[in-house]
């Protein structure tokens, strides 16, 4: 029996459209404190100061962390499969592009703590960015993907163009667009005194994301749960 061709109603459609899906950051947690991030707007260099007593005593903030007070993480670095990427969490007062983190504000609603994170006051030494493309390294491959020749022609422009009854030069120009998904990043955090926590996540990897926090935090795998909450029209998964 095959289903190709038949249309099947989305588990979750019916919720989305009509606002009752639950994402990460609406899952329901007692207690929950809220932190928005700091980024840097140099793309290289390196944090000599930053200024946060405005911030530390705008109203509802409960802390301001930055690689100064933060906590160290010795595994910080360290890489739970190959393909994990290195993370910036407060460790050192390098900036390697722009928008990293480099400080973290917590109060105890999102509004206060997106207010203390605007007045956090970075100075950065900037340092020049290296840009480079391909140049000499570049080579001709011997195949265009999986099949195909890497030079290819298809009919005469030249021909086309003079032979037209009808030509149009125009310019047309947009602006950049970047993909809008229907839930923001958010991450709900409950933590089970020092040694166990449970994750409230948008994500499509739940284990990768159990492994790395594992890792980075030094807790056993087991005592770290990761719950997906409506990424990619999944619903309910955890690991």
């Amino acid at each position: 029996m095959t289903e190709v061709g038949k249309p099947r109603d989305r588990v979750d459609g019916r919720l989305k459209v009509t606002g009752g899906a639950v994402y990460a950051a609406e899952t329901p947690v007692a207690n929950v404190v809220h932190a928005v991030i700091v980024s840097a707007a140099d793309a290289h260099g390196t944090i000599k100061a930053l200024d946060v007593k405005a911030a530390t005593a705008a109203p509802g903030v409960l802390a301001v962390l930055t690689h100064d007070t933060g906590p160290k993480l010795p595994a910080a670095n360290k890489k739970a499969s190959p393909q994990d990427k290195t993370l910036q969490l407060l460790q050192d007062s390098d900036v390697w592009y722009p928008d990293q983190p480099i400080a973290v504000v917590v109060a105890d609603t999102l509004e206060r703590a997106q207010h203390a994170a605007d007045i956090v006051k970075a100075t950065i030494d900037g340092k020049p960015v290296a840009l480079a493309l391909a140049g000499g390294d570049a080579y001709k491959p011997e195949h265009a993907g999986p099949r195909g020749e890497p030079d290819t022609t298809r009919g005469d422009l030249a021909a086309g163009l003079a032979a037209a009854k009808f030509k149009s030069a125009a310019t047309y120009r947009t602006p950049v667009h970047n993909h809008h998904p229907m839930e923001m990043h958010g991450t709900i955090a409950a933590w089970q005194g020092d040694d166990f926590l449970t994750l409230y996540d948008a994500t499509q990897g739940i284990f990768g994301v159990r492994d790395r926090l594992a890792t980075i935090f030094g807790l056993k795998r087991q005592n770290v749960r990761v719950i997906d909450k409506f990424v990619g029209g999944g619903f309910g998964s955890k690991g």
